[in-house]
C-alpha cells in the first residue's frame, strides 16, 4: 500500500487510546459480549446488575438491559448471532485490535442473523442509545455500519443524536456509489466513513 493511506493509528495513540468514559454504542447485529477481545470493555448497567431480575431498575422503560438491548426480539439479550456487530465492536474497541482499546461498548441489536432489519428498529436503537448516553459524563459515539435507501426519518434520528451531544459515525456503504443516496450516510452532521483500496 501507499504510505499514509492507512489511518495512522499509532500517532493517535500517542495522544490518547480512549477511556472507559467513552461509550461506543454499536447499533448493528448485536455484540458477542463474552468474546475475549470485548468482554472487558462491555458496558454493564449497574442499576440492573444490582437490582431485581425482571424489574426496570433504572426506570428507562427497558427491563434488565444489562449490556444493551435487542430491538429485533424486543428483549434484553442483544447477543450477536451473525458476526457483523461483533466485528464492528472489535474494530472500535477491541482490547488488542481496536482503534480505542480502552473505550466501553454497548450492544444495540437492530439487525437479525441475516443482517436485515426494520428502519423502525434502527431508529428505536438510536433513541435508546441517546437516552442512555445523555446520562454519561464521557463522550458517546453511535456506530452505524449499515445502510438502506435514503430514508428521511432515519436521517432525522441520526441528526437529532448529534444535536443531543453524541457523535454518529456511519458507513458510506459497500457500493461504489454516491453516499448521499443512502441512509444514514446522507444524514446531516453524521461522520460518514468510506474505505480505500490504495
Amino acid at each position: 500500500g501507499v504510505v499514509g493511506a492507512d489511518i495512522n493509528i499509532r500517532k493517535a495513540w500517542d495522544i490518547n487510546i480512549g477511556s472507559k468514559k467513552i461509550i461506543v454504542a454499536v447499533i448493528d447485529t448485536g455484540v458477542k459480549w463474552n468474546h475475549p477481545e470485548l468482554k472487558d470493555n462491555m458496558w454493564v448497567n449497574t442499576a440492573e446488575l444490582n437490582g431485581k431480575r425482571g424489574v426496570d431498575d433504572d426506570g428507562n422503560g427497558f427491563v434488565d438491559d444489562l449490556h444493551g438491548y435487542d430491538f429485533v426480539n424486543n428483549d434484553n439479550d442483544p447477543m450477536d448471532d451473525q458476526g457483523h456487530g461483533t466485528h464492528c465492536a472489535g474494530t472500535a474497541a477491541g482490547k488488542n485490535v481496536g482503534v480505542a482499546p480502552d473505550a466501553t461498548i454497548i450492544s444495540v441489536r437492530v439487525l437479525d442473523n441475516y443482517g436485515a432489519g426494520y428502519t423502525s428498529d434502527i431508529i428505536s436503537g438510536i433513541d435508546w442509545s441517546v437516552n442512555d448516553c445523555k446520562k454519561r459524563t464521557g463522550g458517546c459515539i453511535l456506530s452505524l455500519s449499515l445502510g438502506l435507501t435514503k430514508h428521511k426519518s432515519l436521517n432525522i434520528a441520526v441528526t437529532n443524536s448529534f444535536d443531543d451531544g453524541l457523535i454518529p459515525v456511519v458507513a458510506a456503504g459497500n457500493n461504489n456509489d454516491d453516499a448521499c443516496l443512502y441512509s444514514p450516510a446522507s444524514a446531516t452532521r453524521a461522520v460518514t466513513v468510506g474505505s480505500t483500496t490504495i
